[in-house]
């Protein structure tokens, strides 16, 4: 902004400004952003070094060992960002490669539905509609990242964080299936009660079907869900008694043994390495010994 008014270029100052207001509006056209700046900055920052009035900082700033020293700076980061140890080595939530990532994705639960000609209306998570439409392009969805809009979101939202009406909303749109994804899970457990999934653990006209590390599958109880339902139903392996109410869990794996051993090894198939699973398989083993 400061080139363009120095230089009376309204030009820069328009694309900055615009696509500036543009990236605000969702977090994915920051992209667009960058990549109009960047440009922009280049030639704003060679401009700039110009007619600096310090000669000698100019040389240094201009020559060749500088130079080198940025080249070789951004060829190893650009090595870098595409290596996954880059990002464990800094913590930060994200992985390089190639293909979908079943970090931030949840590629199990989606093959369950698939396998089990799962159909219906969803309550999907807002960041997993697009993969689910493109997995499934039959398959309504609740939301996705497209074309979205304040009333859409605003009204996903009150249903996700269960504010008043929500159930009635939930008939309103017909939902017989709820997807709950949050890739942080493991490391925030309590987000299972600050979300829907607190009033689907706890309604018995819903049932849970799939879990694993990264997301909950719930079926209402409905006649086209029924076969599903009496096939994998976890009623008393279940990951929230396990985590928020011990008391309850070991009572259930008491009343019925032979129910959480099945429900159990039907879970090591699907996720052996399971961080949930083998948690609660641990605390299994021991309520059977007592």
């Amino acid at each position: 902004m400061y080139y363009a008014y120095k230089k009376k270029d309204l030009l820069f100052a328009l694309l900055t400004l615009f696509f500036g207001v543009y990236s605000v509006t969702a977090i994915r056209f920051t992209a667009d952003f960058e990549l109009i700046v960047i440009p922009l900055l280049v030639i704003c920052t060679g401009i700039l070094m110009q007619n600096l009035h310090n000669t000698s900082l100019r040389k240094i700033i201009q020559g060749n060992p500088v130079k080198i020293v940025l080249i070789l700076l951004f060829s190893y980061l650009a090595v870098q960002f595409q290596r996954d140890e880059f990002y464990i080595s800094i913590q930060y939530n994200r992985e390089a490669g190639l293909g979908i990532s079943n970090r931030y994705f949840p590629l199990g639960l989606y093959k369950f539905t698939k396998d089990n000609n799962i159909q219906g209306i969803p309550f999907n998570n807002f960041d997993t509609g697009g993969y689910m439409k493109w997995e499934k392009p039959d398959q309504k969805i609740f939301i996705d990242s497209r074309n979205l809009s304040d009333e859409l979101y605003n009204e996903y939202n009150s249903i996700l964080k269960m504010q008043p009406g929500f159930e009635a909303k939930l008939e309103k749109y017909g939902i017989n299936q709820v997807i709950f994804f949050e890739p942080m899970l493991t490391r925030f457990p309590n987000t299972i009660k600050q979300n829907i999934t607190e009033f689907l653990f706890h309604n018995k006209d819903w049932v849970l079907v799939y879990f694993d590390d990264l997301s909950f599958l719930f079926l209402k109880r409905t006649p086209e869900n029924a076969e599903v339902i009496n096939k994998y139903a976890y009623t008393v392996f279940n990951p929230y008694t396990a985590l928020f109410n011990m008391p309850q869990f070991n009572s259930e794996v008491k009343n019925s043994p032979l129910a959480a051993q099945n429900e159990a090894k039907r879970k090591l198939v699907e996720e052996p390495n399971g961080y949930f699973f083998s948690g609660m398989n641990g605390m299994l083993k021991q309520i059977l010994k007592q």
